[in-house]
């Protein structure tokens, strides 16, 4: 069994890592291992070494969006301004730091800072499999979104048929088409949740298709968010024409940012 980690500590070794530093982490016995290229340091390839793990950097971690995302939400104009001015051009860090301390957000972007580097180690964490003790993590407004409910409507044409499809040899509302519109609504219902740059994927799917539509009918599909695990969200699903049910199941998504999934994708190519 891997052993269960601090996030706290993930993200101080992301953040240590950069300029010529590389963090590791040990996911059979939670050790971790730093070093720097301005230091005398062993011959060990860590990298090649059971059960170790490259930590991202603080490069990967994104904090020129972290102080993006933080000016976002400053709601006074002129101050908002003055940090965006700062942001702009060669010399950016220093400035922002200098602008905070100026305009007095320095205690609330720290805190900014810390929860998004909290959050980026829960994420390498998740896509890594590695277990971690949520106690470090702010209260979870998440599960204040569970039963929200989000609905789609499609027409039944010779489009979305099973026929047209090649899922069957009937002209009746085709299942993957079904499925898809469930997928849609839940979609929907995380729409304007998601933080700039996130989205969410398609995991899995339960479904059963309990009754026909024809040519003409009204669909409407129906995904109300059930439980939530971290990034992952479960749906309860349904869709109906205009003589009730015709499919019901769960269906599962997790959030994602969109730049790093992509990035791994592209390794595929």
């Amino acid at each position: 069994m891997k052993p269960t980690v601090k996030l706290s500590e993930i993200a101080e070794n992301i953040e240590a890592a950069g300029d010529g530093a590389i963090s590791f982490y040990n996911e059979l016995t939670g050790e971790f291992y730093w070093y720097s290229d301005f230091g005398d340091q062993d011959d060990r390839d860590l990298d090649e070494e059971e059960g170790w793990l490259r930590l991202p950097s603080q490069r990967d971690a994104d904090e020129y969006r972290m102080m993006s995302d933080f000016t976002d939400t400053v709601r006074n104009s002129r101050k908002r301004e003055q940090l965006e001015i700062a942001l702009s051009g060669k010399g950016a860090f220093r400035r922002f730091k200098d602008a905070i301390n100026r305009e007095g957000f320095a205690e609330a972007w720290y805190a900014f800072r810390d929860k998004r580097y909290l959050e980026f180690a829960r994420e390498w964490c998740d896509d890594e499999e590695i277990p971690y003790d949520p106690s470090e993590l702010p209260d979870d407004e998440s599960n204040n979104i569970i039963d929200r409910s989000a609905s789609v409507t499609t027409i039944v044409t010779e489009h979305n048929t099973a026929k047209a499809l090649g899922s069957g040899s009937l002209d009746v509302f085709a299942t993957p088409m079904m499925i898809a519109l469930m997928e849609r609504a839940a979609c929907e219902c995380l729409a304007d949740t998601l933080e700039p740059g996130q989205t969410s994927v398609g995991i899995s799917v339960d479904i059963e298709h309990t009754a026909a539509s024809p040519l003409g009918a009204k669909i409407t599909a129906i995904a109300t968010i059930a439980r939530i695990d971290g990034r992952k969200i479960e749906f309860d699903v349904s869709a109906n024409d205009a003589n009730g049910e015709i499919g019901h199941g769960t269906h599962e998504r997790f959030i994602i940012d969109k730049e790093r999934f992509m990035a791994k994708v592209r390794t595929k190519e």
